[in-house]
């Protein structure tokens, strides 16, 4: 607020085999909300990929504010490069 910091603060659930991050819920300190990512396995992907994120805000005036993303059809981009001497 008014351009003064912003403490945040990030909670993980990781797998505790696998050392994958499964979810991230970060949150401030001077705004009532937060935001939740839900990881998952994509087909062809080697590493968990963003699969939902869901955002929950209450205003100043106690209005509650949500929205969520979902995500899909996700691919891998590969690229290469050479050194010319």
């Amino acid at each position: 607020p008014e351009g003064g910091d912003q403490p945040s603060r990030v909670v993980a659930l990781v797998d505790i085999e696998t050392g994958e991050v499964l979810q991230t819920v970060l949150t401030w300190e001077h705004v009532k909300g937060s935001i939740t990512v839900s990881y998952g396995h994509a087909p062809g992907i080697p590493v968990l990929v963003p699969i939902r994120m869901a955002e929950r805000y209450v205003t100043r005036t106690g209005a509650l504010v949500t929205g969520e993303a979902t995500y899909a059809n996700f691919r891998q981009f590969k690229t290469s490069a050479r050194i010319i001497p």
